[in-house]
């Protein structure tokens, strides 16, 4: 159900793409970073069939990279794999930072780290 611009505090309506999807300018885009093919294609189907997002797929941190400057506009949310092969999901993220901050006026686009890993080392890196 979305809402109307009543329901929401200062009247701006969020946009949310229901059911079987809205418009294509209603449609979430999602970039997944991940190296384990399980998990990336758990991610992707979750966020294809249950939310009807658009997702853009990345198998290392420099495909992430390279998929953010194609997409640099369009993407919504990013979920990074922080060990990954070529550059790590800390390496990745600190570039995507840097190429936002070379766009001027854009938005930064929020970065979910995952990892398996408890250590106490990869938890202070991240």
């Amino acid at each position: 159900m979305s809402k109307s611009s009543s329901d929401v505090p200062g009247g701006a309506a969020p946009v949310i793409a229901e059911g079987g999807g809205g418009a294509k300018d209603q449609q979430h885009v999602v970039l997944i970073a991940e190296d384990i093919p399980m998990l990336k294609k758990m991610l992707v189907r979750h966020f294809e069939k249950r939310l009807q997002c658009q997702v853009l797929q990345a198998s290392t941190g420099e495909e992430a990279l390279e998929l953010f400057r194609q997409h640099a506009g369009e993407i919504d949310c990013v979920f990074m794999d922080v060990k990954m092969p070529e550059k790590d999901g800390n390496v990745a993220t600190a570039r995507i930072r840097a190429h936002e901050k070379a766009l001027r006026g854009h938005v930064p686009v929020p970065i979910l780290r995952l990892s398996s890993d408890q250590s106490p080392a990869d938890i202070q890196a991240s």
